[in-house]
């Protein structure tokens, strides 16, 4: 018969294994030999907990008795120590007799909470208006004759001071701040105490000017992610807005949320966002207010301005943070990413870059912070003159804010393979890059490398071409959610960071990729539902009722099952828009996600296209979901086994119109047989007969 080796039938097993046991010729026939087997096994088993829990005690360098281990019941607890310590301080007792207490002795302070089931002593309440007034005057004078230390803070200079308060009595104390004969002298002649170590939580407030980027026109997403990183430090965060003709920004910067300020600097001189106009503006910012953090983006304009005005404040700048564990301390990669150094800083004001990838960007709603117009001066710089700025356009999306990058490297060869990236990237809506190696080889310009010296990227997904995966390009992509590795050599180190790996010629692979996706777009989303907004009706005629508008609107191919979202679309069907939206919010789904985006973006195309004039007087007429597009994949198994995977999509379509919700928009439910017969009664009971009384 089988006997497994393993496994929770083993110990069953090993019973019916030694079923029988050869006795000697002089054993006792009464002694049972099996329950002897057992006792020795617990004994065994007891002997080797007690040589681990010993192993483990001296690993920890801690000292142990001999002869067993000393378990909870040796030791007193700390309840009972200050118990017996309490009642052995507050007793009296002698020859053991307990002595009432003396005249002027005073009762144990905190003896009520030492002793367990011993009630507190409470004082009387006040009977009487003139008696409580009595007592709360008694507790007013023993405040005022006692000498008390005054702390007076001075917010502005950061400094602080302690004063002998003046009372009835001029008496000085010894050890007092001012030191007279007799008085004793500070311990190892230091003299007075650092107040800013013991009072440093009071003297200054966390407060933070963030730098905002811009183009004059928009907030770049960098500044997004720079705002999640001053509110993770907490306190006040003011932002400043320095530029030509920005008012459009301030006004975009005025929606972040916990936002308490925006300071909007307009001047010719700011044209250009040079490091040297801005430098004087923002010294003298923090004359004005002592701000504890100066934070702008770790990019080329942050990089460009935080240096100098560390320099100008005289502290240490803080590059490319990744982490805030407190208002002082700071996480930040070394060694090209290798290694993570926590550091905290002592001065005054930090003056901080952020990593953008490493912080999520704060949506700009929900905020309503005053914007103030900083005077007018004169910031123009005579080092330095700006003349123009040349950007290379592009229909792609810009590189660090892409949620698709395709990068290629040196095994693209030339220039001109490049275009195979091109084509890929328009059929992903991504970013190209590349690598060092492909920048100094002169295939592709320096404002798409990826990299330490270049650009820091963390997209959804990355996909790198013919790249080998130097430490100094991992350094920047390495924060990607998803990467994917296409190199014909099995031994590149970029398929130690990748999440899928290709090892396949790119000439060959890349086209071929191409061509499933392009098959894959031929996929036809449907568009029809769309034709209803731009059906015309004829005009309508002066005493007619006015024809509520209405408004269709679709999200395709979304990756969720048609299924969990027909519930999610049949859910909000006849709801008004604030109601759908508030329930939607509450309803842990993604499919729930999903529906109130599209509904919010229903909801403003209809102010902005559709001639609405309230948004809140619209409601959810139709809601509903169709099938979309079914793609196979691979899932792995255990022992080297694959099995098939579908991944499923759905077409979300909502449709609003003016007006207030109907009260019945679905039909009532069905009424039961005695329902019916007492509606039928009381139509009987409420008839009338013609030509009687």
């Amino acid at each position: 018969e089988w006997i497994p080796t393993y496994g929770y039938k083993r110990a069953k097993a090993q019973e019916q294994k030694e079923w029988l046991v050869e006795a000697n010729d002089n054993a006792d026939s009464t002694n049972d030999v099996f329950a002897k087997a057992k006792l020795a096994k617990k004994e065994r088993q007891s002997k080797n907990e007690l040589q681990r829990l010993r192993n483990i005690a001296k690993s920890r360098n801690i000292k142990l008795p001999r002869v067993g281990l000393p378990t909870k019941d040796h030791f007193p607890n700390s309840q009972q120590l200050s118990e017996a310590l309490t009642i052995a301080r507050t007793s009296t007792a002698s020859v053991g007799k307990f002595q009432s207490m003396l005249p002027k002795e005073k009762d144990a302070k905190g003896i009520a909470k030492e002793v367990s089931g011993m009630k507190r002593k409470r004082k009387a309440l006040p009977l009487n208006v003139v008696e409580e007034k009595c007592q709360n005057k008694n507790l007013v004078d023993n405040v005022l004759e006692k000498k008390t230390k005054v702390l007076h803070e001075n917010y502005l200079t950061g400094t602080s001071e302690i004063k002998q308060s003046a009372t009835s009595n001029n008496k000085k104390k010894k050890g007092a701040l001012k030191h007279s004969k007799g008085a004793k002298k500070p311990k190892a002649g230091k003299g007075k105490r650092d107040l800013h170590k013991k009072f440093g939580s009071f003297i200054r407030y966390e407060s933070t000017l963030v730098i905002a980027e811009h183009n004059n026109e928009n907030l770049l997403p960098i500044t997004c992610n720079t705002l999640t990183a001053a509110k993770k430090i907490g306190g006040d965060v003011t932002i400043l807005v320095a530029g030509t003709k920005c008012d459009t920004v301030a006004q975009d910067a005025c929606k972040a949320k916990d936002v308490s300020k925006i300071l909007l600097a307009d001047s010719d001189a700011f044209k250009g966002f040079t490091a040297e106009s801005l430098t004087p503006l923002i010294l003298k910012l923090y004359n004005e207010h002592k701000f504890t953090h100066i934070l702008a983006g770790a990019s080329a304009f942050g990089k460009a301005l935080l240096p100098r005005i560390a320099a100008k404040l005289d502290v240490s700048p803080i590059s490319d943070i990744t982490d805030i564990k407190t208002s002082d301390t700071f996480v930040r990669t070394i060694y090209a990413g290798n290694a993570t150094q926590i550091l905290k800083s002592k001065d005054n004001v930090k003056v901080i870059s952020v990593r953008s990838t490493s912080f999520e960007p704060l949506p700009l709603e929900g905020g309503d912070a005053k914007c103030e117009n900083l005077p007018t001066s004169d910031y123009t710089s005579n080092q330095v003159q700006y003349i123009k700025q040349e950007l290379s356009k592009s229909d792609r999306p810009e590189l660090t804010s892409a949620k698709v990058v395709i990068s290629g490297g040196r095994g693209m060869k030339s220039g001109e393979n490049f275009k195979l990236l091109y084509t890929l990237a328009d059929k992903l809506n991504a970013a190209v890059g590349a690598s060092r190696a492909a920048v100094d080889a002169g295939f592709v310009p320096n404002d798409l490398q990826v990299g330490q010296t270049g650009k820091i990227v963390a997209p959804n997904l990355y996909i790198a071409v013919g790249i080998s995966g130097a430490i100094q390009h991992l350094a920047g992509m390495k924060d990607s959610k998803t990467i994917v590795a296409i190199n014909k050599d099995p031994e590149a180190p970029i398929f130690q960071v990748a999440d899928y790996g290709l090892v396949a010629d790119l000439f060959k692979a890349v086209p071929e990729l191409t061509e499933k996706l392009t098959n894959l777009l031929k996929y036809r989303r449907p568009t029809h539902f769309l034709k209803y907004n731009r059906t015309v009706f004829p005009p309508q005629k002066p005493d007619e009722e006015r024809r509520p508008a209405y408004i269709c609107h679709m999200k395709a191919n979304i990756k969720y099952s048609p299924k969990k979202m027909w519930y999610v679309a049949g859910f909000v069907r006849g709801m008004s828009v604030d109601e759908a939206v508030k329930q939607l919010s509450f309803l842990h789904m993604k499919g729930a996600q999903i529906a109130k985006e599209v509904i919010l973006e229903a909801q403003r195309l209809a102010v902005e296209k559709h001639n609405v004039e309230f948004k809140s007087n619209l409601w959810v007429a139709e809601s509903f979901s169709t099938k979309g597009v079914v793609i196979k994949g691979l899932r792995r198994h255990a022992k080297e086994r694959e099995g098939t995977i579908h991944y499923r999509h759905c077409h979300y379509f909502v449709r609003l119109e003016e007006g207030p919700p109907p009260k019945h928009y679905y039909l009532l439910y069905p009424k039961t047989g005695e329902e019916l017969l007492e509606d039928w009664l009381k139509k009987m009971h409420m008839r009338k007969v013609p030509n009687s009384l």
